[in-house]
């Protein structure tokens, strides 16, 4: 997985880390089933490319690259409705297909948790998340990255919103 879908896989699946327990810690006290999750995520920085990326890259298409992480620099807001289940309980967050990732517990209430990622290998990437329960219905939380690569730095910085919607997730939650 590159770097830059190392980050976009983060973003998107950060609200993983608010169902997450493990059998020596407080599970962490939140309804499961259809949640409406804000996201706002902000980067700064060159995604870490292969500089031999970037130099073979055509000038249009580096120009797009650079108004995107403009535009990502001022700010990106997305709602997405996610089903959590039982199953989920037990999941730490870890991109998929990820063998150089390592997680780590740093604490679990019934009302807060926090989760670091760190990722080794020619893209690295270090991830910490913070989320507390509001309320059994009602989540809010950070989330802090780092990629680096061949000297290339890029960070995000994002926090969500989440309000349960129901048990029956249906057919949404899907995406």
């Amino acid at each position: 997985m590159t770097a830059k879908n190392r980050i976009l896989a983060t973003i998107a699946a950060a609200p993983l880390v608010l169902f997450t327990c493990t059998a020596h810690a407080e599970t962490f006290d939140v309804k499961l089933g259809l949640w409406e999750l804000t996201h706002t995520t902000k980067m700064q920085g060159m995604p870490p490319l292969p500089p031999q990326v970037l130099a073979q890259m055509p000038p249009e298409r580096r120009a797009q690259l650079e108004q995107q992480m403009k535009q990502a620099a001022a700010g990106h807001t997305k709602t997405s409705k996610n089903c959590y289940t039982e199953k989920d309980r037990d999941r730490l967050f870890m991109p998929e297909d990820e063998a150089s990732c390592t997680r780590k517990l740093i604490a679990q209430t019934k009302s807060k948790l926090e989760v670091a990622v760190a990722c080794t290998g020619k893209e690295q990437t270090d991830t910490h998340f913070t989320v507390e329960a509001v309320d059994a219905k009602h989540v809010k939380g950070v989330m802090n990255m780092t990629a680096l690569h061949d000297g290339n730095r890029m960070t995000v910085e994002g926090s969500f919103t989440g309000k349960w919607l129901r048990a029956d997730c249906g057919k949404e939650g899907t995406e």
